[in-house]
């Protein structure tokens, strides 16, 4: 998905991140390392967020 440093050591960590979260917000635009992201979220049955304003608890005023 990206360079040699990325497939080494910043997606690895990425998704070892992931399993401390309660859910993801994909925010617009391409990127095949947040696309990687949300289909390990939800593999893990996480919920996945697309509007900052559906992110349960999250006040946009």
């Amino acid at each position: 998905m990206g360079d040699a440093f990325y497939e080494e050591i910043f997606y690895p960590v990425a998704h070892r991140l992931l399993s401390l979260c309660e859910g993801v917000l994909r925010l617009p635009g391409e990127s095949k390392g947040a696309d990687n992201d949300v289909r390990l979220a939800r593999e893990r049955g996480l919920p996945v967020w697309c509007r900052l304003e559906d992110v349960p608890g999250v006040i946009t005023e």
